[in-house]
């Protein structure tokens, strides 16, 4: 009788085929329960954030499509690039993008910002501010106190 030379094929690291990762499925079930828990709750409080900032805006920064976006997410467009303003703004502690969520950061203007009636000009001056669970009201108006500073 010859020895066959896979007999080792059907381990992998040690564990056989098909041995599941049981903390692992349970750590991402309770997540998922939490998540799923916490969604109106978490949508409500992303909502509210976002008419803060747009109630403290100064008139010289436009909100794009507002009534349209998910809630945690808020357009907007400035009197100078976005760019200059992720520049500034980041020394300050701030983090937010220049392009849509759909942008690979192609050179040309954002193609989702120009079909939302966007002219190019207008998709170099966008920044797109995110919200969750964790921001609370008063960096949401920090931030807007910076912005308008530095761009009103």
């Amino acid at each position: 009788m010859t020895k066959a030379p896979y007999k080792y094929v059907f381990q992998q690291n040690g564990f056989l085929p098909g041995t599941l990762a049981v903390p692992e499925i349970v750590s991402a079930t309770v997540a998922l329960t939490n998540a799923w828990d916490a969604m109106a709750d978490n949508l409500t409080h992303v909502g509210q954030l976002k008419k803060q900032l747009l109630s403290l805006l100064a008139p010289t920064i436009r909100p794009v499509a507002s009534w349209s976006e998910y809630p945690g997410v808020c357009g907007l467009i400035l009197p100078h690039p976005g760019q200059s303003a992720a520049t500034s703004m980041g020394q300050q502690g701030f983090c937010f993008s220049t392009v849509s969520a759909c942008s690979i950061k192609d050179p040309r203007p954002d193609r989702t910002l120009v079909s939302l009636g966007l002219t190019p000009e207008q998709t170099n001056r966008y920044i797109r501010v995110s919200f969750g669970p964790s921001n609370r009201p008063q960096e949401v108006a920090s931030f807007a106190d910076a912005l308008n500073r530095t761009y009103s």
